[in-house]
């Protein structure tokens, strides 16, 4: 065409999340199924913390922290049947059950933290003490974990470490965490929620912006994903779980996203993303992949949870794409 010239331009369009210079953005397109603690449910929730699966009955134990409950829902998610205690649950902040269905639930009172042990029914039984370890004054649990109905593993963020105890609670033994840092900034550290996987532990740093994953017996085996506010970064990784398929799920409260790693640390992609919408989440603050491969978000200032399908595969979409625009000479 006489005094036209085409001129083929390349327009980057940046996806949610992406920086400038990354080659690809993969996001995994999680399947938002349903809700708790919406407008449109009946359930209300205060702060909900956690939840945890029995997957000896496929049964969720959810935290109501604000509300000082613990909801039990089948495992469809449909409400069942709630429990409170006046004097023995306030301000739960973890939770693990045993295979005879007993809840060890941890409580962040005013003077330290505290386990206490209910059975099936929510009715109270006795209080969790380490016998034979560290003095109660000197730890600050904040998260515990039940493996092969036996041992607990237990985060202490006041001595960095991870301590193991049987169910009667016998102190077995404990190891650091974090000791390739500085003195200075272990001190600084929090720690997420622990996870365990087989024989791997998971913890997250969120200052640091990674995961840290041991045996049980206390080797260090990887650390995951690197601090960053991009795309496969994490800005304040706050919880951790693992899908069927062994693939690390990080929850990123800052960047408001989900980001997926395998089992070698190389990103799979992201889902979420700041936003109200069904599928979009607000400083997210738990992650539970339960036994069908449903993620549970748990979202505390908006007090609501999100139940999402993984799909089987991994979708991919470019970052770029092309576009021809036709410029006046």
């Amino acid at each position: 065409m006489a005094g036209k010239t085409l001129v083929i331009l390349f327009v980057t369009l940046l996806t949610m999340g992406v920086s400038w210079g990354q080659d690809a953005y993969t996001r995994i397109s999680a399947k938002f199924i349903f809700a708790l603690g919406t407008e449109e449910t009946a359930l209300q929730l205060d702060q909900p913390r956690r939840v945890r699966q029995d997957h000896r009955t496929g049964e969720f134990y959810l935290l109501d922290t604000g509300h000082n409950r613990v909801v039990i829902l089948n495992s469809q998610g449909n409400y069942l049947f709630e429990f409170a205690n006046q004097d023995k649950l306030q301000s739960p902040i973890d939770i693990a059950v045993d295979d005879q269905g007993r809840m060890y639930i941890l409580s962040m009172l005013v003077n330290g933290s505290s386990i206490q042990v209910f059975d099936y029914n929510g009715d109270y039984l006795y209080p969790f003490v380490i016998q034979g370890g560290p003095d109660s004054d000197s730890l600050a649990i904040g998260s515990l974990v039940i493996k092969d109905q036996d041992r607990m593993f237990l985060t202490d963020e006041l001595g960095g470490r991870i301590i193991t105890c049987n169910l009667s609670g016998d102190y077995v033994n404990e190891f650091p965490i974090f000791q390739d840092l500085k003195d200075n900034l272990r001190r600084e550290q929090m720690l997420g929620a622990i996870h365990l996987d087989g024989d791997l532990i998971y913890i997250p740093l969120p200052m640091l912006g990674s995961v840290y994953c041991y045996n049980t017996q206390g080797s260090l085996v990887t650390v995951v994903g690197q601090s960053g506010a991009g795309y496969g970064e994490l800005s304040f990784p706050l919880a951790v779980s693992t899908d069927l398929n062994h693939n690390v799920l990080v929850l990123d409260k800052h960047r408001h996203t989900v980001v997926s790693y395998d089992s070698t640390g190389r990103v799979n992609g992201e889902f979420g993303g700041m936003g109200k919408d069904p599928g979009w989440f607000y400083h997210p603050i738990d992650i539970m992949v339960d036994a069908r491969n449903r993620v549970w978000v748990t979202q505390g200032f908006n007090n609501m949870v999100q139940v999402l399908q993984l799909p089987a595969e991994v979708e991919s979409a470019p970052s770029q794409m092309e576009s021809t625009i036709v410029v006046d000479e």
